[in-house]
Parts: structure tokens; C-alpha cells; sequence
């Protein structure tokens, strides 16, 4: 059911404006790009601020910021564990994966496992990304869009074509530093759309912030630590921390969109730093944004005249916006499900191209061309993945939950990157023959289970990543080892690391 609300000229206003700000932004920073490096890595110059904030920007997707109010409203704040994983996993990535990716001045994070076991590794790997990345980059534009053409009356189609052509234009223009600044002001206007709903919310319910806790403690919407650990069940307290820490480890230490942001800078210093301001930020942040879920579900147990019965429980928080927030502040908190949507597709499609472009056209069609030569064709490929995205957005009705649309797309393939990345990076013994065969296996193995059991989606990655990395190993003992010399430097614990 539509949310059917006249959206006012003014808070059209308020999405014009950002969106003109987006595509000043993309022109600006169209000047001096004459290498990839320009281009594609903002010439390696990046401070760690804008790093640590593109990074959460990119992470925080409009499927999050809608979709995480939308499951705590209807289940509780299980989800919130997620968090405790990201805690976890911050180790694993300062003390692994960016000295490792710091020192080898890549492009691309594939390039390491060509080093390290040969180029079919580095190619398997670049294609699952793609392949990944390209079914997550549909759902991405779609949720908001979605919403957005529920919210003003317009067509789906006309929702995705704006949404999807301001995110290309600037993208493909400026490149990774239109992307990361523009990241910067995107993650500003989500930050301020959530406290203001927040903070809206609360100053509706009579009786505050006691009300609130009152209300939502007797209905089980605050519960975290939950009992439950059957595995089937969507979410239970250790599946969410133990899976949750796989799915961070391999989206901050394996995902090209996530890494390419600390390989614009060539200071493992101020990675360091980039990271650790994450962790600073991230849990009060998400508890916020999922706070929001419990929020909503007290204010219409309150006011059960102002919700409609018929609403999608995914809509929940764009209800409430155009329904109950004042004109102008309800564009300003549309502006931040845009910027949510905008920040992650910018990213992703960047990253796409610099994958296309450096793990396979100038790989395997053009190796030698003036360097002028794959900023154009670093352009012209994010084009065609913006062109994509947009037309595969069209057909991604139907995926349920927005909270979980990612980890079920994301999950497997994600997993058997990691195993992939962990084998070069832990094992002297792996080699190429079993690592493959680690991929084929780990592959057909996670999504047997996920097409063919209850098996929670939380556990996907983690059990991709199990049967990747177990079954490479073991195939790996069934030919030669890697001679020392040739991954001297490559896995951890050599001379050179």
C-alpha cells in the first residue's frame, strides 16, 4: 500500500538542492585526473578523516538505514550484535589485512593473490567481486527508490532514472574524490536525518525518553541478548556475533569498494587512524539508527490512529517521515535515505570499474596504453555499470527483508573471498591447485545450504568461508608446496611481512 501523502514543494526543494550539491561536487573535482592513480585512488593523498567516513558512508547503505529501523521495529535489538562483531574484528584487520595491502601499493585488492598463488586466482577472485557486487548494486537503488516514488506519487522507473543518473554523473565526472568528499557530505546528512527523527520522535511520546523504555522494555523490543540459539532461527545473540564477525572481517578486509578507500592513502598510520575512528563511531551511531525501530513501534502503540494497518513494515521509518515530521524537515531526512543509497552506489560502482579496469582490460586487452587512456575507459566502464545497476533495480522487487537483502547476497561469496585472502595470507602450504578447488567446493556447498536448509542467513559467510578455507588447505596437501622464495613477504610471519 502506497504511503499517499501530497510530498511538499519545499521538501522538493530540500532534495534538489543536495542533489545539485552532489554534481557540483563531481565537477569539481573533474580537474587533473590524467592517471588511474587520479582517478581511480584520488592520487594516494587522502588524510585518514575522509577515509574513516567514506568508509562508514559506504557501509551504512539505504537497505541499512531503512531496513535496520524497519526489523527492529517488527523483532528487537538482536541485530545490535553486529556491532560487537565489528569490535571484534578490528584486530584482524589492523594486524592482517592493511599491513599487507599498505606495503604491496596495489590497486586492487586481487592483485595480491596473483603474488601469491597466480593469475586464475586473482581472475576467480575478481570475477566473484563483480559478479557479487553487480547483483548488490540493483538492490541498492532500488530501496530508496522504492520509497521514494511511495512517498511523492512518481513512477518506479522515474525514481530509479533520477536516483541512479545524479550517483553516475558525479561519479563517472570526479572520480574517487568526488566519491569519498561527496561520501563526507552524504554521511553528514544521514547522521543529522537520524538524530532529527530521533529526537522528533521522542518529543512526541508524553512522558520522554521513561515512557519510551517503559513501553518498549514490556514488549521485548530492547532485548540484545537473546536466548534463543537455534540456528535456524533469523537472528540469535551467537550466530549474530560469531557470523557477524566473519561478514565484517570479509567486507572490511577483502571487499574492493571498503579497501580501495584506505588505498587512497599510503600511510598504514593513517589507515590505522581511518579504522579506529570507525570503531569510535560505529557503535553509538548504529544504535541510534536501529534505536529507531523501537522508537516507532512506542509512538504508534501510543497513536494506533496515525498508523495505517495495511502499511509494508519496511516503509515503517518513511511513513513516519512524510506523515509526521514537519515540512522541510522531512526532506532533509529523505536527503539522508539519498545519501545513503548515493554513498553506497557511488562507491561500489567505482570500485567496480577499477576492477574492470586493472584486473581484466588492462590486464588481458590493453596493457600498454598512455595512462590518459584508462582514465577514459575507467569512465566509460562506470558508466556502463551505472547503465546496469539501474536497468537490474528494475527487477529486485520481491527480495524481502531490506535488513537482510544484503548478507543473503552477499553472505556466500563473501565467505569464499575470505578463505581465499586467508589461505595466501595464513598458510605457506596453500597453493593455487587447492585453493580453487576450495572456491568450486566452498561455492557449491554454501548455497546447497542455503537453497536447501533453515540454516540462518547470519551463518553464510562464516560457513562459506569454514569450507573455502578447510577444503583449500586439504586439497592444497594433495600436490607441491609454493617454493619459499616466491611468497617470502606474502604470508604472514615471512622476512618480509
Amino acid at each position: 500500500m502506497g504511503i499517499s501523502l501530497e510530498f511538499h514543494w519545499i521538501n522538493f526543494l530540500v532534495l534538489f538542492l543536495y542533489c545539485g550539491i552532489m554534481l557540483g561536487v563531481g565537477a569539481y573535482f573533474a580537474r587533473n585526473q590524467e592517471t588511474s592513480e587520479d582517478y581511480l585512488l584520488a592520487g594516494r593523498s587522502m588524510g585518514w578523516l575522509p577515509i574513516a567516513v567514506s568508509v562508514m558512508a559506504t557501509a551504512q547503505s539505504a537497505i541499512s538505514y531503512l531496513g535496520q529501523p524497519a526489523w527492529t521495529y517488527q523483532h528487537d535489538m538482536t541485530l545490535y550484535v553486529v556491532s560487537f562483531a565489528f569490535l571484534l574484528a578490528i584486530p584482524v584487520l589492523n594486524y592482517v589485512f592493511l599491513p599487507f595491502f599498505s606495503k604491496l601499493k596495489v590497486f586492487t585488492a586481487y592483485e595480491y593473490l596473483e603474488r601469491r598463488f597466480c593469475s586464475k586466482v586473482r581472475f576467480t577472485a575478481s570475477a566473484l567481486f563483480l559478479i557479487s557486487q553487480g547483483l548488490y548494486l540493483g538492490v541498492v537503488i532500488y530501496a530508496p527508490a522504492l520509497v521514494f516514488s511511495l512517498i511523492t506519487g512518481s513512477s518506479l522507473v522515474l525514481s530509479i532514472l533520477v536516483m541512479a543518473g545524479v550517483t553516475i554523473l558525479y561519479t563517472s565526472i570526479g572520480g574517487m574524490k568526488a566519491v569519498m568528499w561527496g561520501d563526507v557530505i552524504q554521511f553528514c546528512v544521514m547522521v543529522g536525518g537520524v538524530v532529527l527523527a530521533v529526537a522528533i520522535i521522542l518529543g512526541q511520546i508524553e512522558g520522554g525518553f521513561s515512557k519510551f523504555w517503559e513501553v518498549a522494555q514490556s514488549n521485548g523490543k530492547l532485548q540484545i541478548f537473546g536466548s534463543a540459539e537455534d540456528v535456524k532461527a533469523p537472528l540469535t545473540f551467537w550466530g549474530t556475533l560469531i557470523g557477524g564477525f566473519f561478514s565484517q572481517v570479509a567486507f572490511y578486509g577483502t571487499n574492493q569498494t571498503v579497501l580501495q578507500r584506505y588505498l587512497t592513502t599510503d600511510s598504514l598510520a593513517q589507515q590505522r587512524k581511518a579504522l579506529l575512528l570507525q570503531a569510535a563511531f560505529f557503535m553509538p551511531y548504529l544504535l541510534v539508527c536501529m534505536g529507531l525501530g523501537p522508537l516507532l513501534f512506542v509512538f504508534y502503540r501510543l497513536h494506533p490512529t496515525l498508523l495505517d494497518p495495511g502499511i509494508n513494515i519496511d516503509n515503517i521509518f518513511a511513513y513516519f517521515i512524510v506523515k509526521q515530521l514537519p515540512v522541510g524537515v522531512a526532506g532533509v531526512v529523505i536527503a539522508g535515505i539519498f545519501a545513503a543509497a548515493m554513498s553506497t552506489y557511488a562507491s561500489t560502482i567505482n570500485s567496480l570499474a577499477t576492477v574492470s579496469v586493472q584486473d581484466f582490460y588492462r590486464k588481458y586487452v590493453n596493457r600498454d596504453a598512455p595512462a590518459i587512456h584508462y582514465v577514459k575507459v575507467a569512465r566509460a566502464i562506470t558508466l556502463l555499470w551505472g547503465v546496469y545497476s539501474a536497468v537490474f533495480a528494475l527487477f529486485c522487487e520481491g527480495l524481502g527483508s531490506l535488513a537482510v537483502i544484503d548478507l543473503k547476497v552477499l553472505g556466500p561469496l563473501s565467505g569464499v573471498l575470505l578463505g581465499i585472502f586467508l589461505l595466501g595470507m595464513l598458510s605457506r602450504r596453500a597453493n593455487t591447485k587447492g585453493t580453487l578447488w576450495g572456491v568450486v567446493l566452498g561455492c557449491v556447498s554454501t548455497y546447497s545450504i542455503a537453497f536447501f536448509t533453515q540454516l540462518s542467513f547470519m551463518w553464510y559467510t562464516a560457513v562459506a568461508f569454514g569450507l573455502t578455507f578447510v577444503i583449500g588447505y586439504l586439497a592444497s596437501l594433495l600436490d607441491d608446496a609454493p617454493e619459499n622464495g616466491k611468497i617470502d613477504g606474502l604470508v604472514l610471519n615471512t622476512s618480509e611481512t
